[in-house]
C-alpha cells in the first residue's frame, strides 16, 4: 500500500475521535515569544523579496502527515501554505507534505534523496524527536545524525527549521523527553538553524489554561487535532514571515557620520 493511502486511511479512521476545539480559542496571535524562530532565514528572504516561487518541504512523521486531522486540508503543512499565501499573495507558494507516520530522524534522512532534495526547496521544516523518544532509549546518539542531516540540507541551499516534539501525555511519560527538547535546542544553536519550539508553545496553551489536552489533541493522547494544527500553522507562518524579513539596521548617530 502506498504511503499516501496509509495516511488517507489513518486520517479517515481518526476523524470521529478528533478533538472539537477551535483555533479561535487558542492564543494564535503573532508575536508570542515562545513561537519566534531563533534564526534568520536568508534563502527564504531572498526568494520572497526577489519574487517568483517559494518551495517548502515539510519533512516529518505522523504529525506532519496529519494524523489526528479531519482531512488532509487540515494538516499543518496545508494550513501553513494557506497562511503564507495570505501574507505573500504575489508569490507562488508550495508546501510539500513529506510526513510518514512512525519515522525517526534516521528514517527521514534516508528519504532526503527522494522526498526533499529533488524539489530544490528554499526551506525545509524538519519535525522530529517524538518517535525517537517512543522507540529508542536515550537521545545521545541522535545528535550527530541530526547534525549531519542538517549539514546535508544546508549544502543543498535550503534554510532549515527544526520542529521539536508535541507537548502531549504520551511524550511526557517518556523520562527522556526533557533531554530530547534540550538536545534539539543545542543542535539548532550549534548548526545555526532555526527552531520552532512546538513543545513550549503547546505547554503554554495548557499551563496558562488556554486549552486542555482534550481540546488540542486527538483521543490517542499524542496527535494534534484540527484546532491545534491550524493554530500551529498560523504561528509558524507569522514566525517565518518575521524571520524572512530584512534584519533591522541601527541608524548611525549624526555625530558619527
Amino acid at each position: 500500500m502506498k504511503p499516501s493511502s496509509v495516511v488517507a486511511i489513518a486520517l479517515a479512521a481518526i476523524v470521529a475521535s478528533t478533538g472539537a476545539g477551535s483555533a479561535a480559542d487558542l492564543p494564535c496571535a503573532s508575536g508570542r515569544p515562545e513561537a519566534r524562530l531563533t534564526e534568520h532565514l536568508p534563502h527564504t528572504a531572498a526568494r520572497v523579496h526577489g519574487g517568483g516561487d517559494l518551495t517548502i518541504v515539510a519533512l516529518g512523521s505522523s504529525s506532519t502527515a496529519g494524523y489526528g486531522a479531519s482531512s488532509r486540508q487540515n494538516t499543518y503543512p496545508s494550513r501553513l501554505a494557506a497562511e503564507l499565501r495570505e501574507r505573500w499573495p504575489r508569490l507562488h507558494i508550495e508546501v510539500l507534505n513529506k510526513g510518514i507516520g512512525g519515522e525517526t530522524d534516521n528514517d527521514m534522512m534516508r528519504r532526503f534523496e527522494k522526498d526533499v532534495l529533488p524539489y530544490k526547496p528554499d526551506l525545509v521544516i524538519w519535525q522530529l524527536g517524538t518517535n525517537a523518544l517512543l522507540k529508542e532509549d536515550g537521545v545521545t546518539r541522535d545528535a550527530p545524525r541530526i547534525m549531519a542531516g542538517i549539514e546535508r540540507l544546508k549544502r543543498s541551499g535550503a534554510d532549515v527549521i527544526l520542529m521539536n516534539p508535541q507537548y502531549a501525555p504520551k511524550v511526557l511519560k517518556d523520562p527522556d523527553h526533557g533531554e530530547m527538547v534540550e538536545m534539539l535546542d543545542e543542535v539548532a544553536v550549534a548548526e545555526h538553524v532555526a527552531m520552532f519550539d512546538r513543545f513550549t508553545v503547546m505547554r503554554e496553551w495548557v499551563s496558562t489554561g488556554a486549552a486542555e489536552f482534550e481540546t488540542i489533541l486527538s483521543s490517542d493522547g499524542l496527535h494534534m487535532n484540527d484546532a491545534s494544527y491550524r493554530c500551529m500553522a498560523r504561528l509558524l507562518a507569522d514566525s517565518i514571515v518575521t524571520a524572512a524579513s530584512p534584519p533591522l539596521v541601527a541608524a548611525t548617530p549624526a555625530a558619527a557620520r
